[in-house]
């Protein structure tokens, strides 16, 4: 149960990325930034559980 978990929170950086790249792709704006900045932040909070 607990590797399920890890396993999740490590593939959670991976899908967010890969969600922002395609989003991008689509919408290229300046203010993407701004919008996926709690993004990063989410991400990187991730990692430091893990």
């Amino acid at each position: 149960m607990i590797t399920f978990f890890k396993r999740l929170l490590l593939m959670c950086p991976i899908v967010f990325f890969l969600h922002l790249f395609i989003w991008v792709k689509h919408h290229r704006h300046p203010a993407v930034q701004f919008k996926y900045l709690p993004l990063f932040e989410f991400c990187r909070f991730a990692r430091l559980c893990t």
